[in-house]
């Protein structure tokens, strides 16, 4: 039976979800006590309470994508282990959310010769530049429900046109 050591804990209750693997986690522990961090039942960091009991240790999570179980030990100076704090749940995301833009061809002759329409995932941030410069979508085009299209007369013919789509998930990947 462990007795005299308080179990750690953890300032966060809930998780939160990033797309960087290096994470600091800190909390409070017996003062000069040893705390290990696991991610599940993996060590990741080990570090010491200061002279007040707080700790703080620059980890890095496991490669997997998804929840990681955040947890933490201490030992103090007797060598008394205690319980496991309480996890908190980091989920991983380091893949860029998937984006796709399409034209639309013209309806009359299934050509791109009168302007065009894309469509643009939803959440997506669009830039669109005529001739090297950036506009204001709205002045050149109808927009609903994700789809671009391209007002009447509002291109000769003769403009470059290009367009990017991207979106950014809650971690911070943008596609």
């Amino acid at each position: 039976t462990v007795t005299g050591v308080q179990t750690c804990a953890l300032p966060i209750s809930t998780g939160f979800t990033t797309n960087n693997r290096s994470q600091t986690i800190a909390g409070t522990a017996e003062a000069g006590a040893t705390v290990t961090v696991f991610d599940g039942s993996t060590v990741v960091g080990t570090t010491t309470a200061n002279a007040a009991g707080a700790w703080a240790a620059t980890i890095q999570l496991l490669d997997s994508q998804g929840g990681h179980a955040i947890t933490a030990t201490q030992k103090d100076a007797a060598g008394n282990l205690s319980a496991a704090s309480s996890a908190v749940t980091l989920t991983l995301d380091t893949v860029a959310p998937a984006v796709a833009l399409t034209r639309t061809a013209d309806a009359d002759n299934g050509l791109y010769d009168s302007g065009f329409a894309l469509t643009a995932p939803e959440g997506a941030t669009v830039t669109i530049t005529v001739n090297g410069s950036a506009i204001t979508a709205s002045d050149k085009f109808d927009i609903a429900g994700g789809v671009y299209t391209a007002k009447a007369d509002a291109f000769s013919g003769s403009e470059v046109v290009v367009v990017t789509a991207t979106k950014t998930d809650a971690a911070g990947n943008t596609g």
